[in-house]
């Protein structure tokens, strides 16, 4: 699980992320940055 978290640069990653990014507006545009 905290392996999908920790590959923020990875493509698979894209998914989490989204899911974060709508958890979290603030982030939504710097959620990558944050991730990686």
């Amino acid at each position: 699980m905290p392996d999908r978290l920790a590959a923020g640069p990875d493509p698979t990653a894209t998914l989490p992320e989204v899911r974060l990014s709508v958890m979290r507006p603030m982030n939504g545009e710097g959620s990558r940055v944050v991730v990686g």
